[in-house]
């Protein structure tokens, strides 16, 4: 977090408009930051519904108003195809979190590059254009390269613990409700919060399957821990029942003099 965060207007505003401490708005903001680069690093947080947004936040209150004071403060901003993305994602986003950003060859939310900021070197406006300009400072030495995060790495800190965050959506569009809390433990496992809408598109792909119509579906926790969502779907073998035999040979058989 930038220093004045906790004395920047919006924060004020935050906490008065929640009814919280300003250290409590402090930190819900800055868990909103590690949520988005972990879960939303392009910043199009409104993938996650309200409930989920104020459950990764810890927010005990009602998770509509958490949203709508964040909109209110401008925080975050609603938009017509992401429905909530972060105000300024450009601005609050560190190194780090621009790297791992381009290391999956990605772009911002807005379509913005994630360029590294130039830390430490100052700037002033000229007064015609606006335009900031670099100054060359003299007798003072350049700062060191930052060097490349790890992978998965955010604020120089471990990744937040995967939770069970988006394993009700999974669980509800699964075909087959068994061993539910071992499906919760591989959900953790394989930070299946991560791959949510990956893991959906395969479900449903498999409910297509040959091998799901015919009712041989996995247990939800085999699914996870093989990542079976990942798997090409097989493509379905012709049809040899009897009934399928005899259709072919009538149309055969209808074609001949």
């Amino acid at each position: 977090m930038k220093r004045g965060t906790p004395e920047h207007p919006k924060i004020v505003r935050l906490g008065k408009v929640l009814g919280v401490r300003r250290y409590v708005a402090v930190g819900l903001l800055e868990m909103l930051w590690h949520f988005t680069a972990r879960y939303a690093i392009r910043g199009d947080i409104g993938r996650w519904s309200d409930d989920e947004i104020a459950t990764a936040l810890d927010w005990q209150g009602v998770p509509a108003d958490l949203i709508r004071a964040f909109v209110d403060c401008r925080l975050l901003d609603e938009h017509v195809s992401y429905r909530l993305v972060v105000h300024d994602i450009t601005d609050h986003a560190d190194n780090a979190w621009r790297q791992c950003l381009s290391d999956a060859g990605l772009l911002f939310w807005d379509g913005s590059a994630p360029r590294r900021s130039q830390r430490g070197r100052p700037a002033t406006e000229t007064p015609v254009t606006g335009i900031k300009t670099p100054v060359k400072l003299q007798m003072i030495p350049q700062p060191e390269p930052e060097p490349k995060p790890e992978p998965l790495l955010y604020m120089g800190a471990e990744p937040p613990i995967s939770t069970e965050l988006g394993f009700d959506r999974f669980y509800t569009s699964y075909p087959k409700k068994r061993h539910k809390p071992d499906a919760k433990k591989a959900w953790k496992q394989v930070d299946g919060a991560r791959h949510l809408e990956a893991i959906l598109a395969g479900v449903e792909r498999w409910k297509a399957s040959e091998q799901w119509l015919a009712g041989r579906i996995e247990d939800p926790s085999t699914f996870l821990r093989q990542r079976q969502w990942e798997d090409a779907v097989p493509a379905r073998a012709a049809d040899d029942t009897t009934a399928a035999q005899v259709e072919r040979l009538r149309a055969r058989l209808k074609g001949q003099p």
